[in-house]
Parts: C-alpha cells; sequence; structure tokens
C-alpha cells in the first residue's frame, strides 16, 4: 500500500497534535490539585512518605504504559518509507520526531488492514 503526500502529511498533521503536550496542561494542573487536597488529610509527619509512595506507584504505572511492542517486518518496512517521505518533505525535522510519527503511522496503518 502506497501512501500519498496527502495521506502522509494528514498523519504529520494527526501526530503533531498528539505532540502538543502543553494542550494537556490543565488536566495535569488538575490531577496535581487533587493530589494536594488528598495529601492535606494526611498528618504531616508522614505527607513525604505517602507522596514518595504515590510517586513510585506513578512511575511504575506509566513504565506499564510506555512498554511497546516490537514492529512486525512490514511494519518496520512501512516505517522506513515514511520516515524517508518525511524526510524529503520536511528535511529540517529531527530524526527522533520523524521516526516517532513514522512508527505510530505505521501501527496504524497495519492496525486499519
Amino acid at each position: 500500500m502506497r501512501i500519498t503526500k496527502r495521506q502522509l502529511k494528514e498523519i504529520i498533521k494527526e501526530e503533531m497534535e498528539q505532540i502538543k503536550l502543553q494542550d494537556l496542561q490543565p488536566q495535569v494542573d488538575a490531577m496535581v490539585g487533587v493530589i494536594n487536597q488528598e495529601l492535606e488529610q494526611v498528618p504531616e509527619d508522614v505527607r513525604g512518605i505517602v507522596l514518595q509512595t504515590v510517586v513510585a506507584q506513578l512511575a511504575d504505572m506509566s513504565k506499564a504504559g510506555l512498554q511497546e511492542r516490537e514492529l512486525t517486518d512490514a511494519e518496520y518496512k512501512k516505517k522506513k518509507e515514511i520516515a524517508a517521505a518525511i524526510k524529503r518533505d520536511d528535511p529540517d525535522k529531527p530524526d527522533s520526531e520523524r521516526y516517532a510519527i513514522a512508527t505510530d503511522a505505521a501501527k496504524k496503518l497495519a492496525n486499519k488492514k
């Protein structure tokens, strides 16, 4: 399956929208607010311990969410094609960003089949 330039631009646009982390700042602030409210109910002498435990649990949850599967051969080939197309269209884009977009797009295309 070949990707047209229009499709590639749409994929890149979608990925860039997802990357905008500052759009998530209100949700982050709300979650921090909830944690602060809950911590106020914990005795001061154990707040540090409770907070460290919460941070450790959140870190574990984050690590579990970041576990990615290996790409199939077809996905890997598609990733290379997409990355090359991105480089051709936007040679100044950093490699890390280019490959992140290409990996995600290759996985999405595989899921559509």
